[in-house]
């Protein structure tokens, strides 16, 4: 009876030796597993802070360029104005100089004329852009229109016919 009751005894320890030692197995993981996750954690920080103030730099980078470019146009604009005013100007005076001109009054309207133009040639590719956008979304709206009342008629058949 003693051999039994030591043999049961040593049996329960083994079976509690074993599932201490896995037990400790699964904690010494699951420790390997949570420094790993935060390892991660910081080097996506880390990631995150790096993306950050790379697109802050793409940003002001892009910010200038643009101040730059509206510069640079402005700019642009400005010297065609100049040129063609100034080429207005010297026709003007070309023709009062050969007397085509009786009065100072029609080289204002020369004047503003060649300067409506020059702004009317300007802006026409702009206007037509807007003009090709406007047919396309009226095209648009009638074939919505359209597809919705087939739906509709659709609907209708199929309430009427069940």
């Amino acid at each position: 009876i003693a051999g039994e009751a030591t043999s049961a005894l040593f049996d329960f320890l083994s079976k509690e030796l074993v599932r201490k030692e896995e037990k400790d197995k699964l904690q010494v993981m699951a420790a390997k597993a949570e420094k790993e996750r935060t390892k991660r954690e910081v080097e996506e920080g880390g990631k995150r802070q790096a993306e950050e103030l790379l697109r802050s730099r793409e940003d002001e980078a892009f910010r200038q360029i643009t101040r730059m470019n509206h510069a640079a146009a402005t700019t642009y604009v400005a010297s065609i104005m100049d040129k063609a005013i100034e080429k207005i100007v010297a026709d003007i005076a070309m023709k009062l100089a050969r007397g085509e001109l009786g009065e100072s009054v029609k080289g204002n309207e020369d004047v503003e004329g060649g300067g409506k133009a020059l702004v009317g040639d300007f802006l026409q590719p702009s206007a037509e852009a807007i003009a090709d956008k406007n047919k396309e979304g009226e095209t648009d709206a009638r074939i919505l229109e359209a597809a919705h009342a087939t739906m509709d008629q659709v609907m209708k058949d199929v309430t009427v016919n069940s």
